[in-house]
């Protein structure tokens, strides 16, 4: 197996750079010590992309992410999102901040 550095994913032997993020491929991944940071929901998404999105964004802007899925409810039809971004307690704050900014940018975009 073939792992990317940068989004963590694990790709089948053979391919050389990551389609996701086009980082080469490495064939482990190091070690990684354990944080004990607390994780909080920080916005549901309809789908993954739109999830990835926003996580990118967010990484860009030095917040680490997690996406979860909620396959549970999705298969008892109970909450039609799919995604679940999740950011650290420490950066929760700034992450909401970059959402509210990023949706009043599409507010005046819309107006336009």
């Amino acid at each position: 197996m073939s792992y990317c550095p940068s989004c963590k994913y694990q790709f089948e032997k053979g391919l050389k750079i990551c389609p996701n993020c086009e980082t080469e491929l490495i064939e482990h991944l190091p070690e990684e010590h354990e944080v004990d940071e607390k994780w909080m929901l920080l916005k549901k998404y309809h789908s993954e992309v739109e999830a990835n999105m926003i996580k990118e964004v967010m990484e860009n802007n030095d917040i680490s992410c997690l996406i979860r899925f909620d396959v549970l409810h999705d298969s008892l039809l109970v909450d039609s999102s799919t995604a679940l971004l999740y950011v650290s307690e420490s950066t929760i704050e700034k992450a909401k901040k970059i959402i509210s900014e990023m949706i009043s940018v599409q507010k005046q975009d819309s107006k336009k």
